[in-house]
């Protein structure tokens, strides 16, 4: 398990991963995301895509600083979380198929 905190990170998340690939360590190496800590939202959804583009798992832990208003972070966090709407759906249309699922709940 790793954790991919820091965009300053991503050349050596990509080289890291390369290496793991080469070996065949792990089919779907795992990393935790921290989000919501000195980043924007688009931040911290390019870093869980960079994963998700080297075929990684993510863990998205939101930071107790998390702007609590921002429901963004909570689509994030049931998205990459859940892996395999991760790895088959775009941040996007899962974010659109969540909203209208919760709406169609609400509308009960």
């Amino acid at each position: 398990r790793f954790a991919f905190d820091f965009l300053e990170l991503e050349a050596i998340i990509r080289e890291k991963v390369a290496l793991i690939r080469k070996y065949n360590i792990r089919k779907h190496p795992f990393f935790y995301v921290l989000v919501g800590f000195n980043t924007s939202f688009e931040q911290d959804l390019y870093r869980v895509n960079v994963l998700r583009e080297l075929d990684c798992r993510a863990f998205v832990m939101r930071h107790e600083n998390t702007p609590k208003d921002d429901h963004r972070y909570i689509v994030l966090a049931r998205w990459a979380n859940g892996f395999e709407a991760f790895m088959s759906l775009a941040f996007e249309e899962y974010s659109t198929l969540y909203r209208s699922h919760k709406l169609g709940k609400e509308g009960r």
